[in-house]
């Protein structure tokens, strides 16, 4: 058996190793950018165009809250969103929704980077939504609200996406590529190491 068809194996396991690094390549080059993104501003840049109003951030220490408003414009509901930037797994928030009326509406625990939930509206009315702190470290959070929200479109701008998801796209297509053309050529050598200890 000539040399090559008994390497061709190694050959074929070879590319897939180089381009499943390269995989890891783009992570690694992209990464930084993304995470300081996701830890910034990347959710208020995906909503842009379809957010009516996102409130400054806010610093909020442990034991304390902050108190965020907002005047509904229709009486079609709202969606309101909050988003703890920086977020670690151990940040906690509890979120106390009420109206310019004193009446409370529901209490949400938040516990993952950012929550959206849908609240039906009175148009004019103005609502509050109290953001303590009940972890062990200061968070820093941002509020977002869309009048109407089933009439909202989504749109995700072209830099955006181009910075973040795509480098990401293309490194989860490299590494199954290359773990595919590995998984091909161990299994090639060995069918092959087979074969010619069988003729030996």
């Amino acid at each position: 058996m000539p040399v090559f068809v008994r390497r061709r194996g190694l050959y074929i396991a070879g590319a897939g190793a180089a381009i499943l690094a390269a995989a890891f390549l783009v992570v690694a080059v992209s990464l930084p950018q993304t995470e300081d993104l996701m830890n910034d501003d990347l959710l208020v840049m995906l909503l842009a165009d379809v957010l009516d109003h996102v409130t400054d951030k806010r610093l909020i220490y442990p034991g304390s809250g902050s108190v965020f408003s907002y005047t509904a414009q229709t009486d079609a509901g709202m969606m309101w969103a909050i988003q703890l930037v920086g977020f670690e797994h151990d940040d906690i928030v509890r979120v106390e929704i009420s109206d310019d009326r004193a009446n409370t509406i529901k209490s949400i625990r938040v516990e993952e980077p950012a929550v959206f939930d849908i609240l039906p509206t009175e148009r004019w009315t103005t609502y509050y939504f109290d953001v303590e702190n009940t972890g062990d470290r200061a968070v820093t959070a941002v509020m977002m609200f869309v009048d109407d929200p089933d009439n909202a479109e989504l749109s995700i701008t072209d830099p955006v996406f181009a910075e973040t998801i795509v480098p990401l796209l293309a490194s989860g297509v490299l590494g199954i590529i290359g773990i595919t053309a590995m998984a091909v050529g161990i299994t090639v050598f060995a069918w092959d190491w087979k074969k010619e200890s069988k003729l030996r």
